[in-house]
């Protein structure tokens, strides 16, 4: 059933990662707290689901974004109402709002994976150079002798390397697409922070161990969100794997490297 389902969903990031020593992709948004009030939350730019539906209720025959957000935002406008002075937004424009259900399909690509950033995430987990040379091979075993190492000492480690390699490319790719699955998900999670107009709420925090944060916009709506390992524990487990084989094959190639002292 996994398989299936990773077929249907070969879905990339479209945000960009960065990682930490062990390979996990560092958040991109500062986490807050959790459980805010829909009060505090609006204070915060954020909205709850009733308050994103006042958006669809709003009479916007001929009113400029100003009285629009004045009936949304309520006993919150004035004090975003400040903050969207200084983004310098136009707020007499007879801007319609849309509602986050209207452009839902235009958020796709935020939620899916591009096949570049695809690529950067499969380089990162395989973690192979595109040719091995003396200083790969140095890096790997610093007592090693570099005038020993010849085009057929490196041949030779990468003929070592090749069948754990090949168990590293299967496995990564796995990995990517659990990745790409756990990121599809977000755009129907209760986990999604919305906001109107404003910077990004604060994703919410649930504890546990954070696997991604990413965020992105769409017509009048800014969003981000949390992949916590809890919800997707599949993940982890794949990373590990991908790890130890990793782990494996710099054995091997240090193993074939020992030969030549």
């Amino acid at each position: 059933m996994l398989t299936g389902l990773l077929v249907v969903c070969v879905l990339t990031l479209s945000n960009y990662f960065q990682f930490d020593e062990r390979g996990s992709p560092l958040p991109q948004q500062p986490a807050e707290r959790a459980h805010a009030s829909t009060h505090e939350q609006a204070d915060l730019g954020g909205f709850d689901a009733q308050s994103r539906a006042e958006v669809a209720r709003v009479d916007t025959a001929g009113k400029s974004l100003k009285d629009q957000l004045r009936v949304i935002w309520g006993r919150d406008f004035a004090a975003n109402l400040q903050r969207m002075e200084e983004s310098g937004i136009d707020l007499e424009a007879p801007i319609t709002l849309r509602t986050w259900e209207e452009i839902r399909e235009e958020t796709l690509p935020h939620f899916t994976v591009q096949e570049k950033e695809r690529k950067t995430l499969l380089t990162h987990y395989i973690d192979w150079p595109d040719s091995i040379t003396s200083d790969y091979l140095v890096s790997l075993d610093p007592k090693l002798d570099r005038s020993l190492v010849d085009d057929s000492v490196l041949l030779a480690a990468e003929h070592v390397a090749a069948p754990t390699n090949r168990e590293i490319v299967a496995e990564a790719t796995m990995l990517v697409d659990l990745i790409s699955i756990a990121k599809s998900s977000m755009i129907d999670s209760p986990y999604l922070a919305l906001s109107l107009l404003l910077p990004p709420a604060p994703a919410v925090v649930r504890g546990g161990d954070m696997l991604y944060a990413g965020s992105g916009n769409a017509a009048n709506w800014q969003f981000n969100y949390t992949i916590y390992a809890e919800d997707f524990p599949e993940i982890p487990k794949q990373k590990d794997l991908v790890r130890s084989l990793k782990k494996k094959r710099r054995e091997e190639i240090k193993a074939f490297l020992s030969t030549l002292h």
